[in-house]
């Protein structure tokens, strides 16, 4: 006989986000169909099981003298690092206007969207591209945290360039650069032609 497992951290997402629709089986191979760089696909699998290392749980560890956001004094839950610091919400918001610049479509990205990514069951390409600026917005946000640094969207442009070249260069060695093409022109000419 098997048991069903129970993820305790499922269970505090539910009680927090009481009125989200959960389909924990997208929620979790999400990463995986966006990215094939397993830094993104674990440091999601770390949000999503709540153990990243915000003020307020280094506070609770006593490994921090307080738990206040370097960036506005709030306490920094991993909500609030993430998503609810001022910070945070204007970098969301540029995020969605580079992606509207590039696909015409107006999109507002909620807690939600940025903790579990949109959940696109046509598989559209434009989607993909918005859930990869998503999990690097993230990995940017938490590297930033880490350094105690104060991070810009004129720093993710320079990052995520980086990362598409690298996208890039790896497709093209593998013969199969019409997948970037296909997947990732619109943005990449987008970010380079922003720097």
């Amino acid at each position: 006989k098997t048991k069903e497992i129970v993820n305790t951290a499922s269970i505090k997402w539910e009680e927090y986000l009481y009125y989200y629709n959960f389909d924990w089986k997208e929620i979790r191979t999400l990463p995986f169909k966006i990215t094939r760089e397993t830094e993104l696909q674990s440091l999601q699998f770390r949000i999503l099981n709540r153990y990243i290392a915000c003020k307020d749980s280094l506070f609770k560890w006593g490994k921090s003298e307080n738990n206040n956001c370097i960036a506005c004094k709030k306490r920094e839950t991993m909500e609030h690092m993430l998503y609810e610091c001022n910070q945070a919400e204007k970098f969301w918001t540029s995020i969605a206007e580079l992606w509207f610049s590039c696909y015409e479509v107006f999109f507002r990205l909620s807690l939600t969207d940025v903790i579990f990514g949109i959940i696109d069951f046509e598989q559209s390409e434009s989607f993909k591209v918005l859930n990869y600026l998503i999990l690097h917005g993230k990995k940017f946000i938490y590297d930033n945290h880490i350094n105690n640094s104060i991070y810009t969207i004129q720093g993710f442009i320079s990052y995520i360039t980086e990362c598409l070249q690298v996208e890039k260069y790896f497709l093209t060695v593998k013969g199969k650069s019409e997948i970037f093409d296909k997947r990732w022109s619109l943005i990449y000419q987008h970010v380079v032609n922003f720097e």
